[in-house]
């Protein structure tokens, strides 16, 4: 096979590899930002720099039912959820909702990853037809 059309078929392998990296990626991103009550009660907890035993000390309750919130084996009541809330110096929605717009934002990113993965696919599959094409002419 003549020189450049190795190259290019190098190429086409390269856009390939390089779209299953943006595919993975993006699947990564949306998958870590979508968040249970039980983690961002121990994000807000770590953030605010306490313990478990300083938010059970706040809350009169025992360290093993924040542990348990944070497990997700069990759920404060809606007067503690305030309660947390006023601690964590955050709005109950806050605690309670994921970030919404940051889902459907890297949800349009995933849409527009497959577009450009199904772009560039088409396109080395069509730059390999042509290599192949002349490699046969030029080799009847």
């Amino acid at each position: 096979m003549p020189m450049h059309q190795n190259g290019s078929l190098q190429v086409c392998m390269n856009m390939l590899i390089l779209c299953s990296m943006f595919s993975s990626k993006t699947y990564f991103q949306i998958r870590i930002s979508i968040m249970t009550f039980s983690e961002k009660l121990k994000e807000c907890r770590e953030e605010s720099g306490l313990s478990q035993n300083d938010i059970a000390e706040k809350l009169s309750i025992s360290r093993q039912a924040v542990s348990k919130w944070e497990r997700s084996i069990n759920e404060p009541d809606i007067e503690t959820i305030v309660r947390l809330a006023d601690i964590y110096d955050i709005t109950i929605d806050q605690l309670l909702r994921t970030d919404l717009s940051i889902v459907k934002r890297l949800a349009v990113k995933e849409r527009s990853y497959k577009k450009l993965l199904i772009t560039v696919a088409i396109l080395a599959g069509v730059i390999f037809l042509f290599l192949m094409s002349t490699t046969l002419a030029a080799n009847p």
